[in-house]
């Protein structure tokens, strides 16, 4: 059994063939995966998702740091409506973002405070989005979190081996990888290796980074196959153990598959 424990498949690029997409993962064993919102709007599509799939999809509630704007509280007074409304498994996708626009960055980093206090309120681990942001996002942690309760996981990490030591730093904060370690000049596969395998996720991103020979394509929760393939190189385990443990570590930490 393979977890991808980031995907997006409810976003319009999937609508024309989501059942396929679905049928595919479950073929090379993915057999769950995690949806994170994005923003208010994206709120109907996850739900309309899961509830299509329900034994293949969890859901996971927030604001991406991108979508953080001038109306950002209003997004979050709506989105947190929600919470207590939903069988949600996580808080995110939720985060700094500095690749992209730092005119918001008072806003995001705010916004992340706020989402912080949302996963210790409810006993939810966050869904960490931290594009050039691994710092900013280990401050807003460290201040809306003083006695270290929170858990999560930093996804699409695409940062320095520095970057990595400061969140294994965080004992409760597991590490996500995706296509990125497959690109010929991503240098993860060079430090990744010191991550605990007991605190290492698997996931697509799909439909963005589709991993090598994929490159280029929509990318889809079968394709975690080609990110544990390189997993497995790098750890000097098997497949199947990379899977195995990977798998073990979302259930872990999203606290799946428990009866309600």
């Amino acid at each position: 059994m393979i977890i991808d424990s980031h995907t997006h498949i409810y976003e319009p690029e999937f609508d024309e063939d989501r059942d396929n997409v679905v049928q595919r993962a479950l073929q090379v064993g993915v057999e769950h995966c995690i949806l994170p919102n994005i923003d208010l709007q994206s709120v109907d599509r996850v739900c309309q998702t899961a509830m299509q799939y329900p034994h293949f999809c969890s859901i996971a509630m927030g604001l991406h740091p991108t979508s953080v704007d001038k109306d950002w509280e209003d997004q979050l007074n709506s989105i947190y409506t929600y919470l207590h409304k939903l069988p949600l498994v996580a808080i995110g996708e939720v985060g700094m973002d500095l690749y992209w626009d730092q005119s918001y960055i008072i806003q995001q980093r705010a916004a992340l405070e706020k989402q912080i206090s949302w996963a210790l309120e409810l006993d939810l681990p966050l869904i960490l989005h931290s594009r050039d942001a691994i710092a900013e996002t280990i401050g807003c942690i460290r201040r809306a979190d003083s006695q270290g309760k929170s858990s999560g996981v930093f996804h699409s990490f695409t940062g320095t081996e520095k970057d990595l030591d400061s969140i294994l730093a965080l004992p409760n904060y597991m590490v996500g990888i995706n296509g990125v370690l497959t690109f010929k000049k991503s240098s993860l596969s060079g430090f990744i290796g010191k991550i605990p395998l007991d605190r290492l996720l698997v996931e697509t991103d799909a439909p963005y980074l589709a991993p090598v020979p994929r490159r280029g394509k929509r990318n889809e929760p079968a394709y975690c196959t080609y990110i544990l393939e390189h997993l497995s190189k790098i750890f000097g385990v098997q497949i199947s153990d990379i899977a195995q443990q990977t798998t073990e570590n979302a259930i872990r930490l999203f606290r799946l598959f428990k009866k309600k």
